[in-house]
């Protein structure tokens, strides 16, 4: 197209002018998050979490882990950088469990750090789809109570991608992904772990998904569905089963990260009465919840049933008795949990409580008995926007 000045006066410029002169945006309000929680049960953990954000960044620290964080919302979609750095407990591997019962001398400290980029694109009709990578360097130490060899400085990491359907009142998610895994840094001793490491195999695929049911209705059933499958994932990469912490597959009536797991399958079924927004948010970027001016309750029942096969090696396990100990670690297991739970909010604020009693994992008495308190207020602006 020809260049026509008279084309440019009439119809850019002024356009450009009214963009110039258009009033900045106003910067997104700072929002600040605080919780407090314990789960009392054989070898109780505690949580505290406390963040701050605006807009696309923020900071939030969360027991042990500290979360930096760039989520940009984008045309049709979203993406993420975020960088982690967990302090001693990363994947709580200072309780670790044995045969059915707390196993202190195969305790470690366990540290990461690194990064993660990811995207997700929203599709149509609810459905939508990204993938990303991530990247940490492990590391580790011993406890009071350790007697088991101290593994070095792994590196692990790779790509994994993501599915999922967002609807009213279902979800359903389907990740896949594999990790990489090298020791950079030798173990003390010069230990070899080959698949009784930390991270069991170099190469290590899996897969997990979950179909959940959550109807917003003031007398609601709810059902949960999820699976995980992987292989030559260890203790410091395997799933975690059990409480009803965040990053677990939840089992009610056990404590936080109980088992850890190749492969499982899990179910929760609930029956809750009350206001849908009295339960709060947990973990690490948790979504806000709409706050209300009075105080909306919410309570009911719910049972989990996990059926899970054992990791593939434990660093806990001495070299002359690798054999018996696959044997003891691989097997197949199912465990049942039931429980109450309680949950109220004003405003910002909430309180949680949950009752639970796991059948089964050689728990008898108080020692299948958990209890759940937890208090907190949820992503609150630092000041009111003026109106």
């Amino acid at each position: 197209m020809k260049f026509s000045p008279a084309r440019y006066d009439g119809g850019v410029l002024p356009l450009l002018c009214a963009a110039l002169a258009a009033p900045l945006p106003e910067p997104s309000p700072l929002q600040v998050r605080a919780i407090a929680g314990a789960l009392v049960e054989r070898q109780s953990h505690g949580e505290v979490d406390l963040g701050l954000r605006s807009g696309p960044w923020s900071a939030e620290l969360y027991t042990d882990t500290l979360d930096l964080r760039w989520a940009p919302e984008l045309a049709g979609g979203r993406a993420w950088l975020d960088v982690r750095a967990a302090g001693f407990a990363s994947g709580l591997m200072i309780t670790p469990w044995f045969e059915d019962a707390p196993a202190p001398d195969m305790a470690l400290v366990a540290w990461s750090v690194g990064p993660e980029v990811g995207a997700v694109a929203h599709l149509p009709r609810g459905l939508w789809a990204g993938g990303g990578a991530g990247l940490r360097v492990l590391g580790f130490g011993a406890r009071d109570e350790t007697v088991v060899p101290v593994p070095g400085v792994w590196l692990s990491g790779g790509p994994f991608a993501a599915v999922g359907w967002w609807g009213r009142p279902a979800t359903l998610q389907l990740r896949g992904g594999v990790d990489f895994a090298a020791e950079v840094v030798d173990a003390p001793g010069d230990t070899t772990w080959g698949l009784h490491g930390p991270v069991a195999a170099p190469v290590a695929p899996w897969v997990d998904g979950e179909l959940v049911f959550r109807p917003r209705w003031f007398v609601a059933p709810r059902a949960e569905l999820r699976g995980g499958w992987s292989s030559g994932r260890g203790a410091a990469t395997a799933f975690r089963v059990g409480g009803s912490m965040p990053y677990q597959v939840p089992l009610t009536g056990y404590g936080w990260s109980r088992w850890w797991v190749s492969r499982y399958a899990a179910a929760r079924v609930a029956f809750l009465v009350g206001h849908a927004d009295a339960a709060p948010g947990s973990g690490v970027g948790g979504q806000p919840v709409e706050a209300t001016a009075r105080v909306v309750v919410r309570g009911g029942l719910v049972a989990d049933a996990v059926v899970s096969t054992g990791i593939e090696g434990f660093p806990g396990c001495p070299p002359s008795e690798w054999e018996a100990c696959d044997q003891r670690l691989t097997a197949d297991r199912a465990d049942l949990g039931v429980g109450a739970q309680l949950a109220a909010r004003y405003g910002h604020g909430w309180v949680q409580v949950e009752a639970g009693y796991g059948v089964g994992g050689g728990q008898v008495g108080l020692d299948a008995t958990t209890l759940l308190v937890r208090v907190g207020v949820d992503w609150v602006p630092l000041r009111t926007p003026p109106r």
